[in-house]
């Protein structure tokens, strides 16, 4: 269930505590787990206390209830999400492409609390990683919008689409790239009930797989950007094959 607590940017919110707590109570109850929009500071306290208000002490691990986008989060508010297991899912792209919208809405003041996805991982919050697709800040380059290799580069280095050097306040909260990764493949599909079928190769599971032009393990940072997708496989079956990767695209 996804629910709508906040504007794009945390401005307006639009349900009250006592609102918030029975929706999300009768959501709870009737065995959903809850995706909910929530951006800014005081959206995140409406949140928590309504999710722990739920859960009653009880585990999140059955229920994964989830926090879209933590754009804004305090100390406190990050420690709640870690002591209740609620999964932290944010995109990539904030504030990577959009400095200057972080900077104009939230402020020098707030700037320190945005977008803290290392710290997240390093209190082990539950997290996923993605990309928000279709929507997100303007692209230079329409064609590299929302592919995996731009949005892991943007989170190893907060570079966006424009280029613009990241600003000091994003520098402390850049991940590496095996974090990046698992965000979007294991822990993306442990965020959604999937990780027994999807996020890892394995014996068992669906055969939705790429095959890249080379390791972003052993890649420079630099260069992620230029890693391609040489073959793609759903379902078993190679539905993209690369010009002049014939050789490693079977048939079946």
């Amino acid at each position: 269930m996804k629910i709508f607590l906040d504007t794009n940017w945390g401005q307006t919110l639009f349900f009250s505590q006592a609102e918030l707590n029975e929706l999300v109570a009768e959501a709870h109850e009737a065995g959903f787990q809850i995706a909910v929009h929530s951006v800014g500071e005081a959206s995140q306290d409406l949140l928590l206390n309504a999710y722990e208000n739920a859960l009653q002490g009880e585990s999140n691990e059955t229920h994964r209830h989830r926090i879209e986008h933590v754009v804004v989060l305090r100390d406190d508010q990050l420690d709640r999400m870690q002591r209740l297991g609620i999964i932290a899912s944010f995109q990539f792209f904030v504030p990577a492409d959009c400095p200057e919208v972080m900077e104009d809405v939230f402020g020098p003041e707030l700037l320190p609390r945005v977008a803290r996805w290392r710290d997240l991982l390093e209190a082990g919050v539950p997290s996923m990683g993605g990309t928000d697709s279709p929507w997100g800040c303007e692209a230079a380059d329409p064609s590299k919008k929302n592919s995996p290799m731009e949005e892991i580069h943007k989170a190893v280095t907060r570079i966006g689409e424009s280029g613009v050097p990241p600003a000091e306040w994003q520098l402390d909260q850049r991940v590496t790239v095996e974090q990046a990764l698992r965000l979007i493949t294991i822990d993306a599909a442990y965020g959604t009930f999937e990780e027994n079928m999807k996020g890892s190769i394995e014996v068992g599971k669906l055969a939705d797989l790429v095959i890249l032009s080379a390791d972003p393990l052993a890649t420079p940072v630099e260069q992620l950007t230029d890693i391609e997708v040489v073959m793609t496989m759903v379902g078993g079956h190679v539905e993209h094959c690369g010009q002049g990767y014939q050789s490693l695209c079977p048939a079946t």
